[in-house]
């Protein structure tokens, strides 16, 4: 899930949305979007979260660990991360 302060889904996230789209979903939060934003205990943009499957709460892993990693990445580091959420269940906990 992006959360994004930008009016238009950056290419980066498209491409890899497309790349993906049969074995992960995706979805954008725009920052007006308080009240998901807080709920995820997102303050600044973009930010780029993984929900492990059946994770809960917990199971919310952040791209670049809160450094705003997001915004300096490109789509194959990007789908390197998600393939290896997916088989890791550990990094997920």
């Amino acid at each position: 899930m992006l959360f994004t302060d930008q009016y238009e889904t950056p290419l980066v996230y498209k491409s890899l949305a497309y790349q993906m789209k049969d074995s992960v979903g995706f979805g954008e939060v725009r920052a007006s979007n308080l009240q998901v934003s807080d709920a995820y205990a997102v303050g600044k943009y973009p930010t780029l979260l993984y929900f492990c499957p059946g994770g809960g709460e917990e199971g919310v892993v952040e791209y670049g660990n809160g450094k705003g990693g997001f915004a300096k990445a490109d789509v194959k580091g990007l789908k390197e991360w998600v393939e290896g959420l997916g088989r890791d269940k550990a990094r997920c906990l």
